[in-house]
């Protein structure tokens, strides 16, 4: 993807953005299955995500201000047609109801489930034309409400599939880069999910710049060191994965450090105010619960539980604030590679954490914030001009035993790689990021058949319109660059914005 859709993908975060502003919805279902010691700790975990997503991490205000601009069309027609309603009660719920329905996409990256909430909102408002097909004034303030939902979900589905899939040419050319932690390097005994994606796409030039204590913020260096091979690159997978978070948080717990890091560069300071007042909650609840200083041990577990949860969500945070301005760099180093977003999985998936006789499920927990920061990672392949996101789901398995740890066996797992995808969850990995990537045996554009599109190509195209070259001396299948079966002027002009990268990808199906 190229250089012109940045700002149009932009757009698509009226929907995923400003709802998770308005409504704060991230983590709602997964907390309310929980089987929490407490209802009010289930709650706070809840808020504490709910917090993370509503006080936007800085490197992307900008965004959510533009996106604010996109949602105006809905939100103004909804608004100007609830006014006249106020004295029919029940065709404003169902107005409410319709509203409700299209923020609920910002809790989601399931597209499937994306797609079918949009399709329920746009039914559950049609049905208010009975109520209001009598009254011009009311038809006209539907229709107009009609028109813009309608708009929004066209464009909805058109920036999130151009930001969960695109197309790969793979030729004996293809370079892959693979950037990210310990997920991505794996032991040398085991095949990670990067060497499972080499070998299926039958790519031989890999680079493999992940290292297993790789955070966000410590590739900036790796990737400028490593410029010309990431600007060589044609495919770029970006992974960082949240076991590594969960080992941040266990270095702080066994470090004694209880402060764990200063909230404001990721947060605004209103956010860092409420993730405190939710933090101290937090301690109280585990204090009331008997979880306090163990007699035999001197450990603190109200202290422990309270810095662990507060520790996994920092790093969390701070993925947030750092990765789209790394994916920043790796676009203006290369705008034309596929820059793959490995999302993320739940390395503590079915774990309780048996602290003083009591079952914390923090595998629960943990998915909650999985699931927040998965939102960012879609909204990132939608900011950046190349790249997409891959969504795990809830299937990468790890090669963890019990499902019910103390403290110390969730240590020993963790440092011992328990919470490492095994083979097959590697192999997940791989599959998902495959399902993303439409291979393609013909590379459109490569007017001249040299492994490239370039101004050359434009020129031979050129030259062929104007009858300097006759079809067998082009590339023919690679010349059909729009919806039509004929090569024209209009393929042309098509090449020449795709070379001044005002195009995404080719061939465009317009």
């Amino acid at each position: 993807m190229k250089r012109m859709l940045a700002k149009s993908m932009r757009s698509v975060l009226a929907l995923l953005l400003v709802g998770c502003l308005v409504f704060g919805m991230c983590g709602t279902a997964l907390a309310a299955e929980a089987e929490c010691p407490t209802e009010r700790v289930e709650e706070l975990i809840e808020e504490l995500a709910a917090v993370i997503m509503e006080y936007v991490p800085k490197a992307l205000q900008n965004s959510y201000d533009f996106a604010a601009a996109q949602v105006d069309p809905v939100l103004d027609a909804a608004a100007a047609l609830k006014a006249k309603l106020d004295t029919k009660a029940e065709i404003a719920d169902v107005l409410d109801r319709t509203v409700n329905k299209l923020a609920k996409v910002a809790s989601t990256v399931d597209f499937e489930e994306v797609e079918a909430t949009l399709e329920e909102a746009y039914e559950a408002t049609a049905e208010l034309y009975n109520a209001v097909k009598d009254d011009p004034e009311l038809l006209a303030l539907y229709d107009q409400l009609m028109i813009e939902i309608e708009n929004l979900i066209t464009f909805f589905k058109l920036a999130y599939k151009r930001a969960t899939s695109a197309d790969l040419y793979v030729s004996n050319k293809t370079s892959y880069v693979a950037i990210g932690d310990d997920t991505a390097a794996a032991e040398k005994d085991e095949t990670s999910y990067v060497d499972k994606l080499a070998a299926e796409l039958e790519i031989k030039n890999v680079t493999n710049l992940a290292d297993e204590d790789m955070m966000v913020e410590d590739a900036y260096d790796v990737i400028a060191e490593n410029a010309a091979v990431v600007k060589a690159a044609d495919l770029i997978t970006v992974g960082f994965n949240s076991n590594n978070f969960v080992e941040f948080t266990l270095d702080k717990v066994l470090a004694g450090e209880h402060d764990v890091g200063d909230w404001v560069p990721y947060v605004t300071e209103a956010g860092a105010e409420a993730i405190g007042k939710i933090v101290a909650e937090l301690k109280d609840e585990f204090t009331q619960m008997g979880l306090g200083k163990d007699a035999y041990t001197g450990m603190d577990y109200a202290l422990i539980l309270t810095l662990a949860i507060e520790s996994y969500a920092y790093s969390c945070a701070a993925y947030a604030f750092n990765m789209p301005l790394l994916l920043n760099d790796i676009s203006n180093m290369n705008e034309d590679a596929v820059v793959v977003i490995v999302g993320m999985y739940n390395p503590l998936k079915g774990v309780s954490l048996n602290v003083g006789g009591v079952s914390i499920p923090m595998g629960i927990f943990v998915e909650a914030l999985v699931e927040t920061t998965d939102i960012y990672n879609l909204t990132y392949a939608m900011l950046t001009c190349n790249g997409i996101f891959a969504n795990m789901g809830n299937n990468v398995t790890t090669v963890k035993g019990s499902a019910d740890l103390a403290l110390f066996d969730l240590i020993n797992t963790v440092y011992n790689g328990g919470l490492e995808p095994n083979a097959a969850g590697h192999t997940e990995i791989k599959d998902r990021i495959m399902d993303c990537l439409r291979l393609s045996s013909i590379l459109y554009g490569d007017v001249d058949g040299d492994g490239d599109v370039d101004l050359r190509d434009v020129l031979m195209l050129m030259q062929y319109l104007n009858n300097k070259w006759s079809i067998e001396d082009i590339n023919e299948p690679a010349c059909y660059l729009d919806a039509d079966d004929a090569i024209t002027l209009r393929d042309l002009l098509i090449l020449m914005q795709y070379v001044n990268h005002k195009h995404a990808s080719l061939p465009l199906d317009v």
